[in-house]
């Protein structure tokens, strides 16, 4: 008797551990849906496509754009505008504190291949994500640079765990 009492309890303590699972794991899929759609919404902005036109006056609008972005639930990020070679135009942190974005593999698949490309950065003391995204001229598809994102997965990890 005893024996199928802790059998019970086991098979519901597994229950509850994947129902929490799956909670978790909708949440953080729904989490980086949205960073994504708007990150991928703010590269095709016209601001972003004009300000490779307008290099004297774009850090009037853009910094202060970047600076005053957030990205749902306040996760923590860093956004560079980026051009074709992989430089950084402006962005929401010190232009020097950025590492380089002139990788062969993100150019090819960004800039000369216009499709968005992602990866974890293995260089960094937690789990880093980065994406950028392809900046095309106004009713066209050359891509005129990139806009970049880094997010920390443990701060998204602990957002979702959080708030479940």
């Amino acid at each position: 008797m005893l024996g199928a009492g802790r059998g019970e309890d086991r098979e519901a303590s597994e229950a509850g551990l994947r129902e929490d699972t799956d909670r978790l794991a909708l949440h953080i899929e729904r989490l980086l849906d949205a960073i994504n759609e708007n990150a991928a919404g703010i590269a095709s902005n016209y601001v972003m496509s004009n300000a490779f036109q307008d290099p004297e006056t774009r850090g009037r609008y853009l910094v202060p754009f970047f600076l005053r972005y957030r990205l749902p639930e306040r996760i923590s990020f860093t956004m560079a505008l980026c051009d074709r070679k992989g430089a950084v135009l402006a962005g929401n942190a010190p232009l020097s504190s950025y590492r380089s974005f002139r990788d062969n593999a993100l150019l090819g698949q960004v800039i000369r291949n216009g499709s968005p490309y992602a990866s974890m950065l293995p260089d960094k003391p937690q789990n880093v994500v980065m994406a950028a995204y392809p900046v095309r001229a106004p009713a066209s598809t050359k891509t005129w640079g990139m806009l970049v994102l880094e997010i920390s997965l443990d701060e998204v990890f602990e957002r979702a765990w959080h708030t479940e």
